[in-house]
């Protein structure tokens, strides 16, 4: 069977940037300092262990997706800007609105 019959398509291949656990930290530990936070605040507001923010910070590792939300969330950035350092800032209190 050939893989270009009438009922599939070809999908395009989309370039993923890899995730670098030590820029993540880093950009995690900016976020925090620019707060004026400790970690142990930070890990108060997220709910992430402050021995795994620590990690986190330093680079040895990296975030779940549940984490990278919940760092998101209480930074008030878009994951993207926590995960690729994209300028992408949002309201984290702010739903989607009903049109």
């Amino acid at each position: 069977m050939s893989n270009n019959t009438p009922n599939t398509k070809r999908i395009a291949r989309v370039t993923v940037p890899c995730l670098n656990r030590v820029l993540i930290g880093e950009r995690v530990h900016d976020l925090r300092v620019e707060r004026g936070w400790k970690a142990l605040e930070l890990a108060r507001a997220t709910g992430i262990p402050r021995s795994t923010i620590a990690a986190i910070e330093t680079g040895r590792m990296l975030p779940d997706p549940d984490r990278f939300l919940a760092l998101a969330m209480v930074f008030g950035v878009s994951v993207d800007f926590v995960m690729l350092g994209e300028p992408v800032p949002c309201d984290a209190r702010q739903g989607p609105t009903d049109a």
